[in-house]
């Protein structure tokens, strides 16, 4: 079970992070909080944005109270290979290459972790070529390195 959920986990990061380049894909989820002064709407999302980066993180944002429009208690949000915006690719050029961390509360709470859309497929690689290792190890990971004596085979 756990080589197959590497197996996937390679698959989709290198399909994900293959197509960033030119495509945007995000996946998260929207959720309301009822306030005294309104709706604070929250949101979370890995966002692949079209520029070979992965962003991660959240935002919020208030809004009056409406009656006519239900709260989103539990919002499943996702986007999947929507062809990029120019303005997108031209505004977040600079983080294709680096790591960037955004953590502002004004004029609206946002947190991002940025990196370049390569890493998650590195690290799903060393993940699975670990696992390898550990499955194909001398004790199979059963902790025993112990060397049986040649009396125990007699």
């Amino acid at each position: 079970m756990t080589k197959t959920l590497i197996y996937v986990s390679l698959i989709l990061t290198t399909l994900l992070s293959l197509s960033s380049y030119r495509y945007h894909t995000a996946v998260g989820i929207d959720h309301d909080y009822v306030q005294k002064d309104g709706v604070l709407h929250a949101y979370y999302r890995i966002n692949w944005d079209g520029n070979g980066s992965v962003w991660m993180g959240y935002g919020t944002f208030k809004q009056p109270i409406d009656e006519k429009k239900p709260l989103e208690v539990f919002d499943p949000a996702a986007v999947f290979f929507k062809p990029a915006p120019k303005k997108m690719l031209a505004e977040t050029l600079q983080h294709k290459e680096a790591f960037a961390l955004i953590n502002t509360r004004q004029p609206r709470d946002v947190f991002w972790l940025i990196i370049p859309a390569w890493l998650p497929i590195l690290l799903s690689a060393l993940l699975w070529l670990l696992i390898r290792r550990r499955n194909h190890s001398p004790n199979n990971g059963t902790g025993d390195t112990t060397i049986p004596s040649s009396s125990e085979y007699t």
